[in-house]
Protein backbone atom coordinates (compact mmCIF):
# COMPACT_ATOMS: atom_id res chain seq x y z
CA UNK A 1 0.00 0.00 0.00
CA UNK A 2 1.49 3.79 -0.78
CA UNK A 3 2.49 5.76 2.42
CA UNK A 4 -0.28 8.23 1.92
CA UNK A 5 -3.07 5.60 2.49
CA UNK A 6 -4.72 6.33 5.07
CA UNK A 7 -7.89 4.19 5.72
CA UNK A 8 -6.96 2.82 8.96
CA UNK A 9 -5.44 5.62 10.41
CA UNK A 10 -8.03 8.26 9.62
CA UNK A 11 -10.38 9.66 12.54
CA UNK A 12 -13.02 10.58 9.96
CA UNK A 13 -12.52 7.03 8.42
CA UNK A 14 -14.35 5.59 11.41
CA UNK A 15 -17.81 5.01 12.46
CA UNK A 16 -19.23 7.39 14.99
CA UNK A 17 -20.14 4.59 17.24
CA UNK A 18 -17.07 2.83 16.80
CA UNK A 19 -15.42 6.48 17.91
CA UNK A 20 -17.85 6.42 21.07
CA UNK A 21 -16.85 3.06 22.15
CA UNK A 22 -12.95 3.40 22.16
CA UNK A 23 -13.48 6.70 23.72
CA UNK A 24 -15.51 5.39 26.53
CA UNK A 25 -13.11 2.47 26.75
CA UNK A 26 -9.78 4.61 26.84
CA UNK A 27 -11.11 6.72 29.61
CA UNK A 28 -11.59 3.58 31.53
CA UNK A 29 -8.31 3.06 30.97
CA UNK A 30 -7.30 6.31 32.24
CA UNK A 31 -9.79 5.61 35.56
CA UNK A 32 -8.04 1.75 36.22
CA UNK A 33 -4.68 3.75 36.31
CA UNK A 34 -5.73 6.89 38.34
CA UNK A 35 -7.55 3.88 40.85
CA UNK A 36 -4.31 1.95 40.76
CA UNK A 37 -1.92 4.61 42.06
CA UNK A 38 -4.90 5.43 44.71
CA UNK A 39 -4.78 2.12 46.00
CA UNK A 40 -1.22 2.85 46.55
CA UNK A 41 -0.95 6.51 47.95
CA UNK A 42 -4.49 6.22 49.96
CA UNK A 43 -4.79 2.55 50.84
CA UNK A 44 -8.55 3.05 52.18
CA UNK A 45 -7.90 0.11 54.11
CA UNK A 46 -6.44 1.59 56.72
CA UNK A 47 -2.24 1.31 58.24
CA UNK A 48 0.62 0.28 57.11
CA UNK A 49 -0.24 -3.52 56.92
CA UNK A 50 -2.27 -2.85 54.33
CA UNK A 51 0.53 -1.97 52.09
CA UNK A 52 0.51 -5.78 50.50
CA UNK A 53 -3.57 -5.25 49.98
CA UNK A 54 -2.52 -1.85 48.03
CA UNK A 55 0.04 -3.13 45.93
CA UNK A 56 -1.82 -5.99 44.88
CA UNK A 57 -4.73 -4.10 44.01
CA UNK A 58 -2.62 -1.88 41.76
CA UNK A 59 -1.10 -4.38 40.18
CA UNK A 60 -4.14 -5.91 39.13
CA UNK A 61 -5.67 -2.57 37.96
CA UNK A 62 -2.55 -1.92 36.08
CA UNK A 63 -3.16 -5.58 34.39
CA UNK A 64 -6.64 -4.47 33.68
CA UNK A 65 -5.68 -1.37 32.26
CA UNK A 66 -3.33 -2.66 30.08
CA UNK A 67 -5.59 -5.48 28.47
CA UNK A 68 -8.17 -3.06 28.14
CA UNK A 69 -5.51 -0.58 26.28
CA UNK A 70 -3.94 -3.14 24.37
CA UNK A 71 -7.77 -3.99 23.19
CA UNK A 72 -8.41 -0.55 22.11
CA UNK A 73 -5.47 -0.16 20.29
CA UNK A 74 -6.82 -3.22 18.23
CA UNK A 75 -9.92 -2.16 17.62
CA UNK A 76 -8.55 1.31 16.63
CA UNK A 77 -6.62 -1.00 14.14
CA UNK A 78 -9.50 -2.75 12.74
CA UNK A 79 -8.34 -5.86 14.65
CA UNK A 80 -11.49 -7.74 15.56
CA UNK A 81 -9.37 -9.44 18.49
CA UNK A 82 -9.59 -6.14 20.63
CA UNK A 83 -13.30 -6.74 20.99
CA UNK A 84 -12.82 -9.61 23.41
CA UNK A 85 -10.59 -7.72 26.02
CA UNK A 86 -13.06 -4.68 25.83
CA UNK A 87 -16.61 -5.93 26.27
CA UNK A 88 -15.00 -8.71 28.74
CA UNK A 89 -14.04 -5.61 30.57
CA UNK A 90 -17.30 -4.28 30.66
CA UNK A 91 -19.45 -7.20 31.76
CA UNK A 92 -17.21 -7.47 34.42
CA UNK A 93 -17.23 -4.13 35.30
CA UNK A 94 -21.04 -3.63 34.62
CA UNK A 95 -21.70 -6.58 37.17
CA UNK A 96 -18.97 -5.54 39.37
CA UNK A 97 -20.72 -2.20 39.66
CA UNK A 98 -24.08 -3.56 39.95
CA UNK A 99 -23.22 -5.89 43.03
CA UNK A 100 -21.87 -3.27 44.72
CA UNK A 101 -24.56 -0.76 44.17
CA UNK A 102 -24.92 0.47 47.62
CA UNK A 103 -21.02 0.44 48.58
CA UNK A 104 -19.69 3.03 46.26
CA UNK A 105 -21.00 6.62 45.76
CA UNK A 106 -24.03 7.06 43.65
CA UNK A 107 -22.38 8.91 41.19
CA UNK A 108 -19.04 7.08 40.82
CA UNK A 109 -21.83 3.98 40.01
CA UNK A 110 -24.04 5.41 38.14
CA UNK A 111 -21.36 6.58 35.69
CA UNK A 112 -19.28 3.32 35.77
CA UNK A 113 -22.39 1.23 34.82
CA UNK A 114 -23.61 3.92 32.20
CA UNK A 115 -20.34 3.93 30.22
CA UNK A 116 -19.81 -0.25 30.55
CA UNK A 117 -23.40 -0.07 28.66
CA UNK A 118 -22.58 3.05 26.37
CA UNK A 119 -19.28 1.07 25.33
CA UNK A 120 -20.60 -2.11 25.04
CA UNK A 121 -23.92 -1.03 22.77
CA UNK A 122 -21.02 1.19 20.73
CA UNK A 123 -18.32 -1.48 20.01
CA UNK A 124 -21.62 -4.34 19.07
CA UNK A 125 -23.33 -1.54 16.45
CA UNK A 126 -23.16 -3.01 12.69
CA UNK A 127 -20.92 -0.13 11.65
CA UNK A 128 -18.25 -1.08 14.62
CA UNK A 129 -18.21 -4.56 13.84
CA UNK A 130 -17.60 -3.80 10.13
CA UNK A 131 -14.41 -1.15 10.72
CA UNK A 132 -12.96 -4.14 13.20
CA UNK A 133 -13.36 -7.17 11.28
CA UNK A 134 -9.93 -7.86 10.41
CA UNK A 135 -8.23 -11.15 11.47
CA UNK A 136 -4.87 -10.17 10.33
CA UNK A 137 -2.34 -7.62 11.95
CA UNK A 138 -1.59 -4.33 10.02
CA UNK A 139 -1.47 -4.20 6.44
CA UNK A 140 2.77 -3.42 5.18
CA UNK A 141 3.73 -0.08 5.21
CA UNK A 142 0.77 0.86 8.12
CA UNK A 143 1.95 2.65 10.89
CA UNK A 144 -1.06 3.20 13.32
Amino acid sequence: MPASHTSHTSLTSRPVPLLVGLAGAAAEVVALVGAAVWMLVDRPEGGADSLPYGIAMAVTLLLFAGLVGLGVRGLWRGQRWGRGPVVTWQLLQGITVATMWGLLPAAVAATALALSVVVLVTLLTPAALAATARTLGPAAGSRD
